[in-house]
């Protein structure tokens, strides 16, 4: 996967990639099942607010798909 974006360079390493998904899939394991789809916008509106501008996340959202 290729980010491109706002995002330090620092902040793109694959340490940095592991601790995240770590994080997140903690997070997805305490939200009931049922509960997971809306957690996971939320997650991701709260992410674009605060990080990506539109053109950064309609990439990014492209690129997990094909992924």
């Amino acid at each position: 996967m290729t980010i491109t974006g706002s995002t330090p360079e620092s902040e793109r390493s694959v340490p940095h990639a592991e601790s995240v998904w770590r994080t997140l899939s903690e997070a997805i394991d305490a939200v009931p099942e049922s509960e997971r789809e809306a957690f996971l916008t939320r997650l991701v509106l709260l992410t674009a607010l605060d990080h990506l501008d539109t053109g950064d996340l309609t990439a990014l959202v492209a690129e997990a798909r094909e992924s």
